[in-house]
This record gives structure tokens, C-alpha cells and sequence, in this order.
């Protein structure tokens, strides 16, 4: 009889806890979960396939990506970005070149840079990732442009630049390169033989020809680099930056301390570059742009005075980027989108 009652209390105790359970349950509310919705950058871009004019380049074609502001103005002029990748995107898919989720490419379509920087982005690819046929510009430090010869790719890039600003309403005072390893030298090389058609530049792990530097002492330049880059050595931009001082040039550098080629992560990353960047004027340095919302982006040149610029003093900093990273780590969003790409070669090559 006292074994019955206890098997009856225990069924009766397990029934209420279910009756409980249930009834708290249906007071609860759904937590509705917030779907992510990841932004494919490379396909913000168009296609473009550009031939050459010039006789000795007419049977060659280059073909490029171009962003332009999905507000696109006609009556407003905008600043032009030229994007040279490193050799780790070089080929022929004319999708390489913006794919990169660190390079210029994809952190300038980031919020809030979209709206605050309107702008048009030019990313040409050549096939061999070379921009400069610089000798062993990649160990021996700097060269002197006079023992190369201009790439064809570089060639076919100005001329696309040219062909650009007449097609768009390009702002030709603002006309800014950038480009990392491979593209850091091609930007470096882009400026010394084009000394009057870019604003600034931005070289990252690169090097360039001192001796020439007074032709390209008018040109703002932001130089970066890792001073324990093996694969190009930190000479090659120590020794263009003192050169440019030399010349009373505007010239900023930063040099992290770490190891490894990987700068243009933490470059790229950085708002204070795009502050600097889109400042940057032929006709003088440009007052800050102010924060703006993607409604009421306007063009950041409008009603502007213009001050003079001074030169800027090395800047040495300390960060933590994606080269001090495991590279096998599946858990890092870097590593993953390295192994996916299958793409070691981001790490070895320029």
C-alpha cells in the first residue's frame, strides 16, 4: 500500500512539473534571431575591358573593375581611386583584383566609407601581377627607374585613367593610387612617370627610385611598411621617404614593428587614412570631411577652403594584424577565407 501512494505522488509530481513547464513556456516570447546578410563587394563593381591606342599596345587589352557611387551624379565631380593589387590577384578572371577583403577595394565600400567618401574606384589587373619591371625590387631594396622599362599593364593603366575622366565627372586635382607589395612598387613607379597626374599616393610594402624624387616632391605620399618584411625590404621605403624629406616633400610614413610582408591589413583598416586621403587636392590640402549619413552624401569637395599642407613626421606603431595570426587557425575569418580561396600564395607572393 505505501509503495502504491509513493508511485502515485511521484507520478503526480512528474505530471505538475510538466504542467508547469508547459504553462511557462506559452508565455514566452519568440526570440527572433537577426539574419546576416553578408555584402559581396565584388559585385558592386562592373566589368570593363579596356584596348590600348597606342600603336606598339594595340593588340593588347587590359581589363579592369570600376566602382562608381550608386547616386551617381553627372553635375558633381568626384575623386578617382586607382587600385594596383599585389601579385597574389594577378589573372585573367577580371574578379581577383576586388575580391581581396582587406585591400582598398573592399574597405572603401565598408559603412561608413561609402557614404562619407563618394568616389569612383578603378581596379585594372594584369595577368603577371607586375607593375614594374624593376630589377630584384623585391630583395635589393630600391632601383633606378631609368634601367626599366614601363610595363605594358602600367602604360594601359594611365591611358584607362584618361579614358575614365572623360567618360565620368572625374575631379582631375583629386586623382589618388594606392597599391600593396607588387602594387606598392607599381604605385611608387605609376607616380615617378606620371609625376603630374596623380594628387597622392599610397605605396605599402614597396620601393621606388630615391634619385628621383624631386620629381614627385609636390605629391602628397603616405608610405607604409613592416619593418621585418623579408620578402621586400623596409629599405626600399625608408630610403624614398628620405629622399622626399630631403626634397622638403609632403610625405608621411608609418612603419609597423612586426615581422612579415602583410601591412596593407592594418593600412587599409585605418580611418585615418581616408581622412588624409580624400583631403588631398592639387590646389591644396582640403579641410576634413565631416561625418555624413548615406542620405545626404554630397560631394566632400563642395564649399571648401583649401590650406597649405606640411610634412609629417614619421609615425612608427605597433598593431596586431593578420600576419601575427595561426594561419591554420579555422576560427580566425581571415584563415578561413585564405583556406577557402586555397590561396597560400597571399602570404608568399608580392
Amino acid at each position: 500500500m505505501f509503495i502504491q501512494i509513493k508511485l502515485y505522488c511521484k507520478r503526480f509530481l512528474i505530471i505538475l512539473a510538466l504542467l508547469m513547464i508547459t504553462g511557462t513556456l506559452c508565455f514566452i516570447k519568440p526570440i527572433k534571431v537577426k539574419a546576416t546578410v553578408k555584402t559581396d563587394f565584388a559585385a558592386m563593381y562592373s566589368y570593363g575591358v579596356f584596348y590600348s591606342k597606342h600603336p606598339d599596345l594595340s593588340s593588347r587589352a587590359l581589363q579592369y573593375r570600376i566602382y562608381v557611387p550608386k547616386n551617381y551624379n553627372s553635375s558633381i565631380s568626384y575623386p578617382l581611386v586607382l587600385s594596383l593589387h599585389g601579385s597574389g590577384e594577378r589573372g585573367t578572371d577580371n574578379k581577383s583584383q576586388v575580391s581581396n577583403p582587406f585591400a582598398i577595394t573592399t574597405q572603401l565600400l565598408q559603412k561608413p566609407n561609402i557614404a562619407k567618401y563618394p568616389c569612383i574606384i578603378l581596379a585594372p589587373q594584369s595577368p603577371n601581377g607586375l607593375w614594374s619591371t624593376a630589377p630584384n625590387q623585391y630583395k635589393n631594396n630600391s632601383f633606378h627607374l631609368n634601367n626599366c622599362v614601363i610595363t605594358p599593364e602600367l602604360k594601359m593603366t594611365v591611358e584607362l585613367v584618361n579614358e575614365i575622366c572623360t567618360k565620368y565627372n572625374v575631379d582631375k586635382n583629386r586623382l589618388y593610387v594606392t597599391g600593396y607589395s607588387s602594387g606598392g612598387t607599381g604605385t611608387w613607379e605609376a607616380i615617378l612617370r606620371y609625376p603630374d597626374l596623380f594628387a597622392a599616393a599610397v605605396p605599402i610594402s614597396g620601393a621606388g627610385d630615391p634619385s628621383k624624387a624631386s620629381l614627385i616632391k609636390h605629391v602628397a605620399v603616405w608610405v607604409f611598411h613592416n619593418s621585418g618584411d623579408t620578402i621586400v625590404s623596409v629599405k626600399g621605403s625608408r630610403d624614398m621617404v628620405s629622399a622626399l624629406k630631403a626634397e622638403k616633400a609632403k610625405v608621411h610614413y608609418t612603419e609597423y614593428q612586426k615581422k612579415g610582408h602583410i601591412s596593407w591589413i592594418d593600412t587599409y583598416a585605418s580611418a585615418d587614412l581616408y581622412a588624409w586621403l580624400f583631403r588631398q587636392d592639387k590646389l591644396g590640402e582640403l579641410p576634413p570631411v565631416p561625418d555624413v549619413s548615406p542620405a545626404t552624401s554630397t560631394n566632400s569637395k563642395a564649399n571648401t577652403n583649401r590650406t597649405s599642407q606640411s610634412v609629417v613626421e614619421t609615425n612608427v606603431v605597433q598593431k596586431t594584424s593578420f600576419s601575427d595570426l595561426n594561419r591554420n587557425d579555422p576560427s580566425v575569418p581571415q584563415t578561413r577565407f585564405l583556406q577557402k580561396h586555397n590561396s597560400k600564395d597571399w602570404f608568399h607572393r608580392i
